[in-house]
């Protein structure tokens, strides 16, 4: 959410990006929140991951699905290719990419 509202801004417009996040109220789109201990881990993941060019947000996510233990995730982003999940996982935008 934090970073497709950012990209729509930086395209579009802030009316259009302002929509977006008004559209995800009535979508049926689950948010998952971070809390205190995906904070950490996504810290935790930033730190050891120092050879890679991974933001904070990548970061964060990649807590976030492993925490959740989310089985599918759609990224067009090349850093969640370079992570390895703990799990199976699918990317939705390539369905080949199986971690």
């Amino acid at each position: 959410m934090d970073e497709t509202c950012t990209l729509v801004r930086a395209r579009t417009s802030h009316s259009l990006a302002a929509e977006f996040l008004r559209s995800l109220k009535t979508s049926g789109i689950i948010i998952h929140r971070v809390t205190p201990a995906i904070e950490a881990e996504a810290e935790r993941i930033f730190l050891r991951h120092a050879d890679k060019d991974l933001s904070y947000t990548d970061c964060t996510s990649f807590a976030l699905i492993g925490a959740k233990r989310l089985d599918a995730f759609l990224s067009f982003d090349r850093h969640f290719s370079q992570y390895r999940f703990h799990h199976l996982v699918t990317n939705l935008a390539d369905p080949q990419d199986v971690r």
